[in-house]
């Protein structure tokens, strides 16, 4: 079983460290946090889709299998760099 643990992840525990203080010193600004948040992955969404579509587009094939090999780099490529696993 694969455990994660933030201390190990300076990006995410900076990130976190980041969100902590912002709310400390601005108690009200949960709600702006969530909001930009939010947006970021509804722009980060919206553009994967664009690529995916231009993607399967250009190269003729089916939007699934696009998809899928998507799925499958950010599975194999992306654990590293996101994850801390101990």
């Amino acid at each position: 079983m694969v455990t994660y643990d933030i201390s190990f992840c300076p990006t995410l525990r900076s990130i976190v460290v980041l969100v902590r203080l912002i709310l400390f010193i601005f108690p009200g600004a949960a709600v702006v946090v969530v909001v930009v948040a939010a947006a970021v992955v509804v722009v980060v969404a919206a553009d994967v889709a664009f690529v995916v579509a231009e993607v399967a587009a250009v190269v003729d094939v089916d939007v699934v299998v696009v998809v899928v090999a998507a799925a499958v780099v950010v599975v194999v490529e992306l654990p590293p760099f996101f994850t801390c696993s101990r």
